[in-house]
């Protein structure tokens, strides 16, 4: 039986994806360069270092790339404190019975602690989670496991009782090099082979997850 579950946030728990993806969309186009949707998907489930060295990449200088990350940043606070971000489906019914069956709920995000702590608590939903471990309280973003492996360690979590849900590949990585079970519940980026080896099940909704948190 599982008494732990952790939960990915963006894309998992919050429509934030696709707000991230605007606003990624206007940063770049304002610089002249063209940025789709199909361009934002390389981002998905990626660390802001990661994030910040594919920008430079893109646009060819460092400097530029940091104040465009920095124009983002606070482009997207604007965004999602004018409108919270809806939920997806089934959250809240996910969450209200891990809640009735005792099963201790935790974050693991790579957005920056505040951005995380102020969406949960704009959506009404912190109160289910026991902790959080964001991206700027780690070195190394996912595919990395440190941040689940930092999960496990500062809640003293059972391994073998834990599960992990997640919509991103590089989430999915990172949990299953953490040694964790992991449920996939793709977002914008569709399982690929070696995915759907690592996971426990791909499923459509956060509701179709709950049998295999038992």
């Amino acid at each position: 039986m599982k008494t732990s579950v952790i939960f990915d946030m963006d894309g998992l728990m919050l429509d934030t994806e696709k707000v991230y993806a605007q606003v990624n969309k206007e940063g770049f186009n304002a610089m002249g360069i063209e940025f789709e949707m199909k361009d934002y998907l390389k981002y998905v489930g990626v660390g802001e270092k990661e994030t910040l060295a594919m920008y430079a990449e893109m646009i060819g200088d460092m400097d530029k790339a940091k104040e465009l990350l920095a124009r983002e940043d606070k482009r997207y606070l604007e965004v999602i404190k004018d409108q919270v971000p809806d939920m997806k489906d089934d959250l809240l019914k996910v969450l209200d019975i891990l809640d009735a069956r005792g099963v201790d709920c935790y974050v693991a995000s790579s957005t920056n602690l505040d951005t995380v702590e102020y969406l949960l608590e704009a959506t009404g939903i912190r109160k289910y989670f026991k902790g959080i471990v964001a991206g700027d309280q780690v070195t190394n973003a996912k595919p990395d496991p440190e941040i689940y492996l930092k999960v496990v360690a500062d809640y003293h979590l059972n391994k073998e009782e834990t599960i992990v849900l997640e919509d991103s590949i590089h989430g999915v990585n990172a949990a299953y090099k953490a040694g964790l079970d992991v449920i996939m519940v793709p977002d914008l980026v569709a399982p690929d082979e070696l995915t759907y080896e690592r996971v426990v099940a791909v499923v459509g909704r956060l509701g179709d997850a709950l049998p295999f948190l038992d």
